[in-house]
């Protein structure tokens, strides 16, 4: 919910408050250090981050796999994998804007490819891409953290 309000410009607010006695109810509790956890990885995503430029998600949003919400803080763009793809993930017209890319949490860096439009898809090698494109190549196993983020360093 977090990273949608951000996407779309907003800010959130959550609704807690003690209980009759005065103590946090444990749901919220719960919730709370969720939260607080999922933050102090990814919190480059969402604080002072907002949605990503016009221009950039009408060219990415086509291409995205479901369960990815972009983010943008200057020039770093965030992709928030809430679904896991297999492999890969291509990013129409970034090829000539991507310097460097990592998985937030924990620093890792994401190999990148640019494939040649008329490369024949087999096993588990991509078909061609439209000029342009990049290809991120992710691991097999989705990160052990809520919610991966991958952080773009953008020219």
């Amino acid at each position: 919910m977090l990273v949608d309000t951000v996407s779309k410009g907003g800010n959130l607010l959550l609704n807690i408050g003690p209980d009759g006695r005065g103590a946090v109810p444990a749901r919220d509790a719960t919730t709370l250090a969720a939260l607080g956890t999922w933050t102090r990885l990814h919190g480059r995503s969402v604080h002072g981050a907002g949605p990503a430029e016009p221009a950039l998600a009408e060219t990415l949003v086509p291409g995205l796999p479901p369960g990815v919400v972009l983010t943008q803080r200057a020039d770093r763009l965030y992709l928030h994998m809430f679904a896991w793809p297999f492999a890969h993930v291509h990013l129409r017209g970034l090829a000539d804007r991507v310097r460097y890319a990592q998985l937030l949490h924990d620093g890792s860096e994401l190999r990148t490819t640019r494939t040649d439009p008329d490369q024949k898809a087999w096993n588990t090698t991509p078909g061609g891409q439209p000029p342009g494109t990049l290809t991120l190549h992710l691991p097999t196993a989705r990160p052990d953290a809520a919610g991966a983020v991958v952080e773009l360093f953008l020219r």
